[in-house]
């Protein structure tokens, strides 16, 4: 299972998305070798800033071109939350997919 992941992460190709260039694990952990996003977490954000409604507006419609794209290839992410939206240090959304037995 973990072949067809790691292949169909390493094809995604989007703005949105953070780009996962290998996978591999020991006997308990999986490892990604990905792009570095410098910035943090969407959790973060929303705990140290009051954030105004058009910067809430990019977030979202830009989560929303990242999961269409997924869903248009027939992956479909279960655990989007603040924690796996990554924000670089231009405002600009990264979309963390982390899809490890998620298909």
């Amino acid at each position: 299972m973990l072949k067809k992941e790691t292949t169909i992460l390493q094809e995604i190709n989007h703005e949105c998305l953070v780009k996962c260039y290998y996978i591999f694990n020991d006997d308990i952990n999986f490892y990604y070798a990905m792009d570095f996003v410098e910035g943090g977490p969407l959790s973060d954000l929303i705990l140290k800033y009051k954030i105004n409604d058009n910067l809430i507006k990019l977030f979202i419609a830009e989560m929303v071109l990242a999961l269409n794209y997924l869903h248009k290839k027939g992956i479909y992410h279960r655990d989007v939350k603040p924690e796996n939206i990554l924000i670089t240090r231009s405002v600009n959304i990264i979309y963390l997919i982390i899809i490890i037995g998620s298909f």
